[in-house]
């Protein structure tokens, strides 16, 4: 995951710097671009990684929940 957040940033570097902006303002992208994307790709793991675990589980729980409030009322 890291190596296609350093391969966007290139890409994205290139294109600034063959559209004509400065490079002072560049540099000053650069890490704006990396803490966003590395949080993005954070919470992307963080979230592919707990889904099964955590939410799958719950999901259960809540459908057997809402299955029995549901023949309850019948």
């Amino acid at each position: 995951m890291p190596f296609l957040v350093v391969i966007f940033v290139v890409i994205m570097v290139l294109i600034l710097w063959k559209s004509g902006i400065p490079q002072a303002v560049i540099m000053l992208i650069i890490p704006l671009m990396f803490s966003t994307l590395g949080g993005m790709a954070a919470a992307a793991g963080v979230s592919a990684f707990a889904t099964p675990f955590v939410g799958v589980p719950v999901g259960i729980v809540v459908f057997f929940l809402l299955l029995g409030k549901f023949l309850s009322r019948r």
